[in-house]
Order: C-alpha cells, then structure tokens, then sequence
C-alpha cells in the first residue's frame, strides 16, 4: 500500500512541476503548491492549475485501480498571499501556511467530499463562465 501512495505522490508533484507551478512545501499527506501570477493573468493561470488538478485526479485514480485500493485526495486552489511559517526545535520541525489564501480554501475543504477539486470564492468567481462546476 505504501508503494502505492507513494507513487500517487509522485504523480503530483510530476504534473505539478510539468504545469509551472512551484512545490513551496511538501508534508507526507500534502503538497502546497504556487502558481505565481498578478491579479491580471488569473483568467489564464487558473484555468491552468485546475486542468493540472484534474490531471492529478485522473493520475491517482489510474494509481488506485493498479493497485485495487482506493486513492481519491480532496485538491484546494485559494488566490491571494500567504505566508510559510517553519517552527522547529531539536526534535520536531512544524511547517504552517497562514494567510487569507489559506483560510478560503480550508474552510471550503469541510464542505467537499474526497477527489473534489476546491475553489475558494474568488476562483469561482474568476471561472464560472468557463467551466461546469457544482457550487456548495
């Protein structure tokens, strides 16, 4: 099982790095990623990063049936800034994403059920016209 969460992981961090965007930080169970863009090309960059979402999706699930379990992962797109807070000791190292970027897409995750991709309301805004989405 490990070999195939591992390999999920791989798939992830593979799209991730093939669409541009930057892994900021990886954590065992998540990745945060950053797609830098100005509020002017957003229209462009978040059409991109949710095609490379759907990708990961269908990444895992190819992943999940070779290996007969299931896989699915909840994936969160938020826009604005935040900030990466590392905190360590001798024994332990925390990593923390602040910011109001975060808050959005955190408070929507409740919301969602596993292999949803997740807008904050600002990205939702930017691609409704765009592409067929189920609001919550």
């Amino acid at each position: 099982m490990r070999k195939h969460i591992f390999h999920g992981i791989v798939v992830c961090q593979t799209e991730l790095l093939l669409s541009g965007a930057d892994v900021v930080h990886f954590a065992g169970d998540a990745i945060l990623a950053l797609w830098p863009c100005s509020n002017i090309a957003i229209d462009e960059t978040l059409p991109h990063a949710i095609d490379t979402c759907r990708r990961i999706h269908a990444g895992i699930q190819a992943q999940a049936r070779r290996a007969k379990t299931a896989l699915d992962i909840k994936i969160g797109l938020s826009h604005g800034e935040f900030n990466l807070v590392h905190v360590a000791s001798e024994n332990e190292r925390q990593f923390f994403a602040l910011g109001p970027a975060v808050e959005r897409v955190a408070a929507a995750q409740d919301l969602a059920n596993r292999g949803d991709i997740i807008l904050c309301n600002y990205c939702v805004d930017v691609v409704r016209h765009l592409l067929p989405m189920q609001l919550l």
